[in-house]
């Protein structure tokens, strides 16, 4: 019996299982996830839902100019356009031709905008001022300045830069960016835009990661969507983590799967006993003696490839016998089913003697035994207590024999 180190918790004290803690078991038999709460519903498959979307990049758009004649005055501000699209992810609207000084929003959040303006003058001390518009109204956000100083010596250009604190915006909205040159002693002071030196980015900073799960009956704003087999059968409000070495992944529609190890319930809790000591003590692998006790008939003689009727679902075997009697071998259990169980001799004198790797029973049923030699008796009312080994494909003792 492996543990399966998985458990859930919904926030409450450790310790007692009753204030919140929950180990999980995967019933391979019917693919349902199994929990040691019953008020999280056994025999339910778990799969997460609205506590986090699908990761994906921010979205962003960033425009350039071809345009590298408009002269910029102080007279009036200019809308500048962008005739080229470096990249435009989707949630943003723009078009090269109509309106092209505007980039729209597609969806409602939170976003960073940026414009780098590259200016060329050959006037002295020219200074422009750069602002950005929502729907074509001036935003009071701190904007971008630049100086050409200009005295012969110095470059004839500048680049203004507008990096405003994040904005919200709706859907629908627009943004654009307007120069001009900043009032002067003289108003024949002027500018050229260099386009092709320029750019007007947005960033969206805001996802679908971390979303509520949805409202309604399949929702009511859970975290967590629970379902059976893919079917929404209810929901948890409380806040439920995995606690685990394993992968959690993303198996996309917003959903986060997790797989844990084999466990069938139709071998540890075949009589739906679903107790908190009961399932606690299959996790730590220590198979709980219930009511699934089987008493086999009389053994008239040896037995190889034992396999008594109840014996796959059984936790103890209770063995009569008439005479000494030999038993070379158990039928093993299913790939990746770990099986634990005991056999006791309730006979008042004679005995069960176990073979070491006896060829009499096919080679996955036989029996590993101390000192790998000579046969192992278990006397009047001994238990033995055996796990199997999927790597060795043989039986082993839990607990000394003779």
């Amino acid at each position: 019996m492996a543990k399966i180190d998985i458990k859930i918790e919904d926030g409450s004290a450790l310790g007692d299982p009753d204030t919140g803690n929950y180990f999980v078991f995967f019933d391979s038999s019917n693919s349902d996830l199994l929990t040691t709460r019953d008020s999280l519903g056994v025999d339910t498959t778990y799969t997460g839902g609205g506590g986090g979307g699908t990761p994906f990049p921010q979205s962003v758009i960033s425009l350039r100019s071809t345009d590298n004649t408009t002269t910029i005055d102080q007279t009036s501000a200019t809308v500048l356009d962008w005739d080229a699209e470096t990249y435009k992810d989707t949630g943003f609207s723009h078009s090269n031709v109509t309106d092209n000084s505007r980039i729209t929003v597609d969806e409602a959040g939170t976003y960073q905008v940026a414009a780098s303006i590259r200016m060329l003058s050959s006037e002295q001390r020219a200074q422009f001022v750069a602002k950005i518009l929502i729907d074509g109204v001036v935003q009071p956000q701190p904007y971008g300045s630049s100086y050409i100083r200009n005295s012969g010596t110095s470059s004839d250009y500048w680049s203004c830069v507008i990096n405003p604190p994040p904005i919200k915006l709706t859907v629908g909205q627009y943004v654009e960016v307007q120069i001009q040159v900043e009032s002067q002693i003289t108003t024949a002071i002027t500018g050229t835009f260099q386009g092709g030196e320029s750019s007007f980015s947005i960033i969206n900073l805001q996802g679908t990661k971390g979303d509520d799960g949805a409202d309604g009956a399949t929702g009511a704003g859970s975290n967590i969507i629970v379902k059976k087999n893919g079917v929404t059968v209810g929901t948890v409000s409380d806040v439920i983590n995995f606690i685990t070495s394993l992968d959690v992944v993303d198996s996309g529609g917003n959903e986060t799967a997790v797989t844990i190890g084999d466990m069938l319930k139709s071998v540890y809790d075949p009589t739906n006993v679903n107790a908190d000591a009961f399932d606690y003590a299959n996790a730590i692998g220590i198979t709980q003696i219930t009511d699934n006790i089987i008493t086999p008939s009389t053994l008239n003689s040896d037995q190889d490839d034992y396999n008594p009727t109840g014996f796959s679902t059984c936790n103890m075997i209770r063995q009569p016998i008439n005479g000494d009697r030999i038993i070379t071998g158990f039928e093993a259990p299913p790939a990746g089913v770990n099986r634990v169980f005991g056999i006791n001799s309730i006979d008042t004198s004679d005995r069960i003697k176990f073979k070491n790797n006896d060829s009499g029973s096919s080679a996955a049923n036989r029996i590993l035994l101390r000192d790998n030699g000579g046969d192992k008796e278990l006397h009047e009312n001994e238990t033995a207590i055996f796990w199997y080994d999927h790597v060795s494909s043989r039986w082993r003792p839990y607990n000394r024999i003779g």
